[in-house]
């Protein structure tokens, strides 16, 4: 389940139509794992989970009866159990090489939406920072602060809200005004094989004037001979 920050918000308004259990009542088994993530040493990080948090209470998943979803049965999940994933499958670069693309000099990994030093790729580019959710809040706190949760539209959206309610890591880029970057800047992000759900996250905060071309994947490593298990996933990159 994921999210990203941009200036069209959440690719749309979901407005749920069926009557139902809320996405709190579907989904407890998930949610019964939020206690376990760390809180953040900073307060409005907590207020926002906090709050995506309530409005799983409120909002229900889609049916098929909604305009949006009618062509998308996604009930079989609510029939599943899964756990949120708290830490990334430790892979090597050979495994996810195949998805690497050559053109990009910088690229930044997350598995099960969890930030991969070691499959990470940043060169430093006219004061552009690369990297994941903590390490630039510990210089750009301000900015990520303006920009974090606010395009998301988390509060009318039940899987943005999930996503939130779980924010504890993002891809993050920062380009300063006027910077016009060449190469792009792969945004690379891995599932792995396993009952769980990741919330995969993207903020790019792009100041007037500069331009950065990017590149968003979104891949499942599964190793050989073992059987690819149900992972619920959904990525809503976005662009600020």
């Amino acid at each position: 389940v994921g999210a990203g920050e941009g200036g069209r918000g959440g690719g749309g308004r979901n407005t749920v139509t069926s009557v139902g259990r809320t996405a709190a009542g579907c989904l407890a088994t998930v949610l019964s794992g939020q206690p376990q993530l760390p809180a953040s040493t900073l307060a409005w990080i907590n207020a926002l989970r906090a709050e995506a948090g309530n409005r799983l209470d409120v909002l229900t998943l889609p049916t098929l009866r909604d305009e949006e979803w009618r062509f998308t049965d996604i009930s079989q999940l609510t029939k599943l159990s899964f756990s949120p994933a708290l830490s990334a499958t430790y892979l090597e670069t050979a495994d996810i090489a195949h998805f690497y693309v050559e053109e990009a000099s910088t690229r930044l990994v997350l598995v099960d939406g969890i930030h991969a030093p070691q499959l990470s790729s940043v060169t430093s580019n006219s004061g552009m920072v690369v990297s994941n959710l903590p390490t630039v809040l510990a210089t750009h706190a301000a900015a990520i602060e303006a920009h974090l949760g606010r395009h998301a539209a988390f509060r009318d959206n039940v899987f943005a809200a999930l996503n939130t309610a779980f924010l504890h890591d993002a891809a993050v880029i920062v380009v300063p005004r006027n910077v016009a970057l060449a190469a792009p800047v792969h945004r690379l992000f891995i599932a792995t094989p396993k009952e769980a759900v990741t919330t995969p996250r993207c903020l790019v905060v792009a100041e007037t004037g500069s331009v950065v071309p990017g590149l968003g994947d979104y891949g499942q490593f599964s190793p050989p001979r073992v059987a690819v298990e149900p992972c619920l996933t959904r990525a809503v990159p976005r662009v600020r």
